[in-house]
């Protein structure tokens, strides 16, 4: 397992308690509990969505306006270059989408942090954090079409 600084600096508090330290505590239990979980279901995770993983608020339907936009953000990008953004927005959901923020702020500063200068066309003013499922809904389907127009089946 994975945790982010936040969460394991509960592990290397020392707990001096009949001679014994490093105790598991109440308190630890909610982040292990939110690791498994994600730990199971991005096993079993149909990589199409990121629902499962980010709150209500984080699901609204997209504009046309913006679906537009993430139509041409796709097929400007490479296809290497968007499965990573894909690969990266999951991780973003999976870290940060259970977390309540502004709904209308922006989420590619996230992004950012995993991909430096690979977003070149995204658009970054329309994609905030209430359209963050739909939006990564669209822009895989998009990516889908595209590497089945390069098939060279």
């Amino acid at each position: 397992l994975q945790f982010e600084r936040k969460d394991w600096i509960l592990f290397s508090k020392q707990v001096h308690t009949n001679d014994t330290t490093n105790q598991l505590r109440v308190e630890h239990i909610e982040v292990l509990w939110r690791q498994l979980n994600n730990l199971v279901q991005s096993e079993h995770l149909n990589k199409s969505s990121i629902t499962p993983f980010v709150l209500d608020i984080y699901q609204r339907e997209l504009p046309n306006e913006i679906q537009s936009q993430i139509k041409e953000f796709v097929k400007r990008t490479s296809l290497g270059t968007m499965k990573d953004i894909l690969k990266a927005w999951r991780e973003v959901a999976y870290k940060q989408g259970q977390i309540r923020q502004d709904e209308n702020s922006q989420f590619s500063h996230f992004l950012e942090k995993f991909l430096f200068n690979q977003l070149e066309y995204f658009p970054y003013q329309s994609l905030t954090w209430s359209y963050c499922a739909a939006a990564y809904r669209c822009a895989y389907r998009e990516w889908k079409k595209k590497i089945s127009n390069h098939c060279p089946c």
